[in-house]
């Protein structure tokens, strides 16, 4: 009997060590899937921008393509879907292309000068991540309108 109650407590105590060692490895998985994608996401926007020849953060005035059928040829745009589809995309003459998948919070675009700032906000499964940067643009100024209300979306050119 006293040996069925040893065997007892070492096996809840594996059991207890194993349940513990779960939850770590899927807390830290669920962190580095959004490190993962918002770090995919800044990529992708720094490399966009860099080369850009023209770049324009809309206001919420300003046109909005509903489709790849209303973008002119040779315009990018890259914007986040809101609170009711929290993806950033890219959208040109050709396609709509997801950046992130539906973990996106808030995304946030500003412009001082010929530098290019935005922060992304993630959160999935109770696991928050944020990533910020600064890009310099090489070949573009960005247009700007002054003291008018800028939405999460950027207009720009890309080099042929």
């Amino acid at each position: 009997m006293l040996a069925l109650a040893i065997i007892g407590l070492l096996i809840a105590g594996a059991f207890g060590f194993f349940i513990f060692g779960n939850i770590t490895f899927r807390r830290g998985t669920g962190h580095v899937y959004l490190q993962h994608s918002l770090r995919h996401a800044s990529d992708y926007l720094t490399h966009e921008v860099r080369y850009a020849t023209e770049l324009e953060v809309l206001t919420t005035g300003d046109p909005f393509p509903a489709g790849p059928g209303e973008v002119n040829e040779g315009e990018n745009y890259i914007y986040y879907g809101g609170e009711g589809d929290s993806r950033i995309y890219h959208l040109n003459a050709a396609r709509l292309y997801p950046i992130t998948d539906a973990i996106v919070t808030d995304l946030e675009l500003s412009t001082d000068g010929n530098r290019f700032s935005f922060k992304i906000k993630a959160s999935d499964g109770g696991e928050e991540y944020a990533i910020e940067t600064m890009v310099l643009m090489l070949n573009a100024h960005p247009i700007l309108k002054g003291e008018v209300e800028y939405i999460p979306a950027i207009r720009y050119q890309s080099p042929d």
